[in-house]
């Protein structure tokens, strides 16, 4: 008997269609992006949404409404613990190696999904127009409007049927459950795991050690980044970061949102690099511009870099491997009892002393001259108590900057 064409089309169809239901219920069933029960079934921590990270935490912020959120990179990742925040269910939604496009793209996206509160960490390197992240950042899957999400739906469920899921899938069903030292993040927290930062901390040899890698990647790649090797808050296209933070910021006052701002610490040798590297009037014009734009809208901006208790906080050499810090993993990561120390101050928590006085200053646009003088001056001291650690990241500059490329290192004072 001849097959009609009505029939054909509707064996093809039922296949076609139960090929897609089963490649989704795989899909579902393996997890790769670590998608909390009751959306997805296996939840057995396999580590295999490191690489996938942005893509995981917007689709948890979709479905988990979360309403309130840590924004920021890595910084704010690794230090800021959500379940200290004084806000009932913070999700750390902040994004390691992210550019401030992604930042604020995650800005809209959590706002849009229902975030009333958001706390927001400042880096001076993602302010760079030329500094694109490193995530595999997929837009389409952060909503930019409030309603009903009707391209995520559609992006999600693509997702959920492609090759690349198909092919993670497969990746992780064969892998062993990680320890919990092999994943970067716990999904459930949207936190960085401090004891995937020890591993890797005892993995580099120690402090200081893992410090010189972090700083090496920094002079190469992210502070100056390729190829143009250049720190400029527009680039060519016209995107210019300055301004989308004043659309962000403005956006949060006209919707009420209650939004918290820091300028992230790095440790002191970070601060001696882009010194070295010859951006210290870049920086400083940094500060200024984004504390007039938090002011002007009526938000408060606390600074929690520079030269203090903190950030100076000495470096075991390298003969000294198993020797511990107390508020580093290295130069630009601070661990999470720094992270306590910022939110005690930024919601003054602090009131038993556990938080240095000069750790955590309110920025204004009349103070912020005079706090950056102060800084020059605090770096003065730091430079004669601290000879070897400047020598060092000098040195680090010269070896890997190209000296047609270097600008000259200077933060005003004490050259």
């Amino acid at each position: 008997m001849q097959m009609t064409t009505r029939t054909y089309c509707s064996i093809l169809l039922a296949t076609c269609t139960s090929l897609l239901v089963g490649v989704g219920v795989f899909n579902w069933y393996a997890n790769p992006f670590l998608l909390p029960p009751p959306w997805c079934q296996n939840h057995r921590g396999h580590g295999f949404a490191d690489p996938y990270e942005a893509v995981s935490k917007a689709v948890h912020v979709l479905l988990r409404r979360p309403p309130a959120v840590i924004l920021g990179t890595s910084r704010a990742e690794i230090a800021l613990n959500p379940e200290r925040v004084p806000w009932r269910g913070t999700y750390n939604f902040a994004l390691r190696a992210s550019s401030f496009s992604q930042i604020t793209s995650a800005y809209y996206h959590a706002v849009n999904s229902g975030a009333e509160r958001c706390l927001m960490g400042l880096d001076f390197f993602v302010f760079n127009a030329t500094w694109k992240g490193f995530l595999d950042f997929d837009a389409s899957l952060f909503r930019t409007r409030k309603g009903v999400p009707i391209q995520q739906v559609i992006q999600i469920a693509a997702l959920g049927i492609s090759l690349s899921t198909v092919k993670a899938s497969g990746e992780c069903l064969k892998a062993k459950p990680a320890a919990d030292a092999d994943r970067y993040y716990n999904e459930t927290s949207g936190q960085a795991n401090w004891r995937w930062f020890e591993k890797r901390l005892t993995d580099s040899g120690g402090h200081r050690a893992s410090m010189e890698k972090v700083e090496q990647v920094y002079v190469q790649s992210v502070l100056r980044p390729p190829p143009g090797r250049r720190y400029q808050f527009r680039d060519e296209s016209g995107y210019d970061t300055l301004e989308a933070f004043r659309a962000m910021v403005r956006h949060a006052k006209a919707n009420k949102v209650e939004l918290v701002l820091y300028l992230s610490p790095t440790h002191a040798r970070d601060q001696e690099l882009i010194r070295a590297l010859g951006l210290w009037d870049t920086y400083e014009q940094w500060k200024r511009e984004v504390t007039g734009i938090a002011c002007a809208e009526g938000f408060d901006l606390y600074d929690f870099s520079g030269y203090n208790t903190v950030t100076t906080e000495s470096v075991p050499p390298r003969a000294q491997p198993d020797a511990g810090m107390q508020y580093w993993w290295e130069s630009t990561h601070a661990k999470e009892a720094v992270g306590d120390m910022i939110i005690g101050r930024l919601f003054a928590r602090e009131s038993d002393g556990s938080v240095p006085p000069d750790f955590g200053l309110r920025l204004t646009a009349e103070t912020v001259d005079a706090q950056l003088l102060d800084t020059r001056q605090a770096r003065a001291r730091y430079a004669q108590t601290h000879a070897q650690e400047c020598e060092e990241i000098a040195a680090l500059v010269v070896r890997f900057v190209d000296p047609a490329e270097r600008l000259p290192a200077k933060p005003g004072l004490a050259q």
